[in-house]
Order: structure tokens, then C-alpha cells, then sequence
């Protein structure tokens, strides 16, 4: 699915304002077992209560997969850290872990309209990349940016950027 008018006819957009520290709150609720399980920290660092104007089942979707990603594939006993801020024209929210992290070429094909390809997680899993590649398309939907910087060996930082003219 790498054509936004096929997501389009897929999943209905329907952006309305939003409580992002309250979406935030939600998502890391429902990892707190595989918090647990891999003794992970989660530190937030949330600006003041920021109203996100956009589609809660996409944003739901996408902070699912960035947290689900980043527990994934860290190491057992680490830290996960949520940041939000506004930078210029944007809101921005950051999901850094400190686990495998990822080579540039499978970085690039995140980037890309491709297909990720399939990567090995910390537990030897095999992941394809497909909610990655689910969520890069809705925050294009949101006429955002997707961001990634990641070191192998030292972790990943994944930023999601939306523009403030649909930010209150």
C-alpha cells in the first residue's frame, strides 16, 4: 500500500483535536505487560498539553507501532523515551530506544515508497516493516514527515512531524 488514494479508500480520514498526551498515556498502557516482560523503562519528556489536530485511529496506529517497534527491539533492561515539542512549523514527537538499531539501507527503504524488507529484531525474530511502512503512509495523510536516526548498536530514534496549521 504505497499510494495515499489507496489508503484513502482503505481507512477513512477523519481528523478532529486531539489530546496527545492522553493518546500517549493510552498507547503505553497497553504495552505495560511487554514493558514488564523485557524490564524497559518508558521516561516522557511531554511538552505542556499539546492539541494535535488529526485522525485519533491513525495516530493511535502509528504511536502503537513506534512503541510495539521500539520495545521490539531493544534490549532487556533499557529505556524507551517519548519526547514531544515544537519545533517551527511543527509538532514533533520522538520515540528513541537504545537497542539494535538499523543499517541505512534498511533506514532508506523505510524512507522510501518500498516495501521494508525483512530484519532480524534483538530476539532473533524475523519483522517486515509492514506497520512502519502502515504508519510512514499515515502520517504522509496528515501531510507529515517521518524521521529516523539510528546508530547499530546504540538504538533508534523515530520522529513523527505534523504540521502546526493542523496543530492547536
Amino acid at each position: 500500500m504505497n499510494n495515499s488514494s489507496e489508503l484513502k479508500k482503505k481507512f477513512s480520514f477523519s481528523p478532529k483535536d486531539l489530546n496527545i498526551r492522553e493518546i500517549i498515556g493510552n498507547t503505553t498502557e497497553l504495552f505495560e505487560q511487554d514493558l514488564r516482560l523485557k524490564n524497559i523503562n518508558i521516561s516522557m519528556e511531554l511538552s505542556l498539553a499539546v492539541v494535535v489536530h488529526a485522525d485519533q485511529e491513525m495516530l493511535s496506529a502509528i504511536l502503537r507501532n513506534l512503541l510495539s517497534n521500539a520495545i521490539k527491539f531493544s534490549e532487556m533492561d533499557s529505556m524507551i523515551i517519548i519526547r514531544t515539542f515544537l519545533d517551527d512549523i511543527w509538532f514533533c514527537l520522538e520515540i528513541e530506544d537504545f537497542g539494535i538499531g538499523m543499517d541505512e539501507r534498511i533506514k532508506n527503504k523505510i524512507l522510501s515508497k518500498s516495501i521494508v524488507p525483512a530484519s532480524i529484531d534483538a530476539k532473533n525474530d524475523m519483522g517486515v516493516g509492514m506497520g512502519l511502512a502502515l504508519s510512514k503512509e499515515f502520517i504522509l495523510n496528515h501531510d507529515g514527515l517521518l524521521e529516523i536516526h539510528s546508530i547499530i548498536g546504540e538504538g533508534t530514534t523515530v520522529k513523527i512531524k505534523l504540521p502546526l496549521n493542523q496543530t492547536k
